[in-house]
């Protein structure tokens, strides 16, 4: 994956490194997601030097964002911390 790479892609000219990211970055994923796994797509959250939300939604991919949590069908978690690993992250949640 070069977006994780410094450098790795380029845009307009630009070499994009996600280690220099301050804005605020919201991530979402969900934990039955075939495509994109959540123990992967965490680790992308560790990137950015700004404040960064993860949220963990049920789940796929569409049911787990489609479905809103009022209903009871599906749930989600946070945790104000983002420690090392996802397993750490969720035991936080």
């Amino acid at each position: 994956n070069r977006l994780v790479e410094p450098g790795g892609i380029e845009l307009d000219g630009v070499k994009i490194d996600l280690r220099k990211v301050s804005t605020p970055s919201y991530f979402v994923s969900t934990k039955e997601d075939h495509i994109a796994k959540w123990n992967s797509t965490y680790y992308g959250a560790l990137l950015p030097k700004g404040p960064v939300t993860f949220v963990l939604g049920g789940s796929g991919h569409i049911a787990g964002i489609v479905n809103p949590p009022h209903k009871n069908k599906y749930g989600y978690w946070t945790n104000d911390t983002l420690p090392e690993t996802h397993e750490e992250w969720m035991e936080g949640a």
